[in-house]
């Protein structure tokens, strides 16, 4: 097996984890953010400088919370957030000006 067989696999499986998870405050599942059938300023913001992903809708908050998209620690999504954003390589071009 590749490595992008490997990284095949891996994808299939998070996203089946994620297909339809429920969001700690409320009581029924949701469907997870779905990048080709979705717009994802419906779903999403950035907060703090663009430091933190928010989302705003039962489908964005479960997203977050499934991805772990505000996660801290040594290589985890919020401190390569935070280097990226040092160095201006974020955010992405398209979504400068989206700030809360």
């Amino acid at each position: 097996m590749t490595s992008s067989d490997e990284a095949c696999v891996y994808a299939r499986m998070t996203h089946a984890s994620i297909a339809s998870v429920a969001h700690k405050t409320h009581s029924t599942s949701t469907t997870s953010f779905r990048p080709r059938h979705d717009y994802w300023p419906d779903h999403f913001v950035f907060v703090s400088h663009y430091l933190f992903i928010a989302g705003v809708t039962p489908v964005g908050l479960a997203t977050e919370q499934a991805l772990g998209l505000n996660h801290g620690g040594l290589g985890g999504p919020l401190g390569t957030r935070h280097e990226a954003i040092l160095d201006g390589r974020y955010p992405p071009e398209w979504a400068r000006g989206w700030t809360i």
